[in-house]
């Protein structure tokens, strides 16, 4: 009841409920997810596609296409689809096609490898499909001599964390997908180079590569129904106990004779 009252209070974007809204209604959509047709769900399902497709708070829409790319993967293609219209949604596009974990993502990535402004956030949403690392599969770039010219206008700018990333080397990438694209396929949902499963999702949490775990936390959260959720930010040993606590153990491989 509260989680539905926040979020209706939200949904007229006052600033002191925004904080708010993603988390109510992404609850409500776990509470309702077995009958989409119920109105809590549909509510809160129409609120958060409306905060997605606008531009005036980049950070809220994100956040509420995070939340739509794992409650309802199909509703986030067709948003996806506006996003690839609106040069000024540019990165959050780039970085929706990195958590949509499709085959067809790729070739939308493959040429943003090819924009100095927008290659290192499209790098790493092939990194989090495919699971190939730039450097160790040939296709890191070298880094511009001087910063590169910011010449995406009144674009939103990817998150800082995602220009951490290597600069990538876009026909280096061309090659490795040659050889190696094939294995990932259509009709699945692939995260790090694996199809999605919950035991692939629980590795990715234990083992996994930084920029992959805040996906997997999400999705594992929708694939079993769990209003708790890991936070991938969150202090080691916090977030060791919660897959402690939530997760199975990850089996160890044998040792050798």
């Amino acid at each position: 009841h509260l989680a539905r009252k926040v979020m209706l209070r939200a949904a007229g974007h006052q600033d002191a409920f925004l904080n708010l809204l993603c988390p109510s209604a992404e609850l409500l959509m776990l509470q309702h997810q077995q009958a989409p047709s119920d109105q809590a769900y549909t509510q809160a399902r129409q609120v958060l596609r409306d905060v997605a497709t606008q531009s005036r708070q980049p950070h809220w829409a994100w956040q509420a296409r995070q939340v739509l790319a794992c409650a309802n993967p199909k509703e986030f293609q067709e948003i996806l689809k506006s996003q690839a219209k609106d040069a000024a949604l540019k990165s959050v596009y780039l970085q929706g096609l990195g958590w949509s974990g499709r085959r067809d993502a790729v070739g939308p990535l493959m040429a943003a490898l090819h924009e100095p402004v927008w290659a290192k956030v499209a790098g790493a949403s092939i990194m989090l499909i495919t699971g190939s690392v730039p450097v160790r599969d040939g296709w890191e770039g070298r880094a511009p001599a001087k910063a590169v010219a910011d010449d995406a206008g009144d674009a939103i700018r990817p998150a800082d964390p995602l220009l951490a990333h290597p600069q990538p080397d876009a026909q280096g990438f061309v090659r490795w997908w040659q050889t190696h694209g094939a294995r990932i396929t259509d009709g699945e949902v692939w995260l790090n180079g694996r199809t999605l499963t919950p035991a692939a999702l629980a590795q990715t949490l234990h083992t996994g590569p930084l920029h992959a775990r805040t996906v997997a936390a999400r999705k594992l959260q929708w694939l079993h129904s769990e209003p708790r959720r890991l936070d991938t930010h969150g202090p080691s040993p916090v977030q060791r106990q919660w897959m402690q606590t939530h997760l199975p153990p990850i089996p160890q491989p044998s040792p050798k004779a």
